[in-house]
């Protein structure tokens, strides 16, 4: 079993093992955490990766000048995110993001075929306005990334991590009182572009990558 297929089964293990004590709450006295416990939720789902390419002068003194140019591979991969929300303008937000591709570079020219796992916290804003009666969700945040390169594809390249910036934008609907909804929002992450620890690949651009996804969540 690969680590997204472990991913999604511990997940899938987690949203299952709360959401029948979020029934079992319609039909017992409310304890007083759950005024708490109703305001959380838990998604996940499957988002596409759009990787910019970027590029730029070579940024060791030692070596000789180059343009060193970085291209990541487009996919697909798995996001969940555990929101809190207080008010509807006031809420927080952890996600977890995985996702494999590779980073090519026109030096030599090297491909590195990497596991990139995203960890960020965000603010989350909930208007009370509904659009065609879908509840607009606004979350931005930052944390890091992991930029691990496998062992088949990566070249004995060392892990790297990168601070990581992103904001989100989308609509949800929840199916009336089954506590389960869906979520489908346009997500943009930015960092800088991995060089692996190597000083011939170091050029510090900024990079992003854009990432439209689709979530099931379930309300405790």
């Amino acid at each position: 079993m690969n680590r997204l297929a472990r991913i999604m089964l511990a997940a899938g293990v987690l949203a299952g093992s709360f959401a029948p004590a979020a029934f079992a709450q319609d039909n017992t006295q409310p304890s007083k955490y759950s005024k708490y416990l109703e305001r959380m939720d838990f998604s996940l789902g499957g988002m596409a990766l759009f990787n910019s390419t970027v590029s730029g002068p070579r940024q060791a003194p030692e070596l000789p000048a180059a343009t060193v140019s970085e291209s990541a591979g487009n996919t697909a991969g798995l996001l969940a995110t555990l929101r809190y929300t207080a008010k509807p303008y006031f809420g927080i937000e952890y996600n977890a993001t995985y996702a494999r591709y590779t980073e090519t570079f026109n030096v030599n020219p090297l491909q590195i075929q990497t596991g990139v796992t995203e960890q960020t916290f965000g603010y989350v804003v909930t208007p009370r306005q509904q659009i065609y009666g879908l509840q607009p969700v606004i979350s931005v945040g930052a944390g890091s990334t992991r930029f691990k390169p496998t062992k088949g594809g990566g070249n004995s390249s060392p892990t790297q991590w990168r601070a990581t910036y992103y904001y989100n934008i989308g609509v949800q609907k929840e199916f009336g009182d089954s506590h389960f909804g869906a979520r489908v929002a346009f997500r943009q992450a930015f960092y800088k572009a991995p060089d692996f620890l190597l000083n011939y690949l170091t050029i510090n651009k900024r990079t992003s990558s854009i990432e439209p996804n689709f979530n099931i969540y379930v309300r405790f």
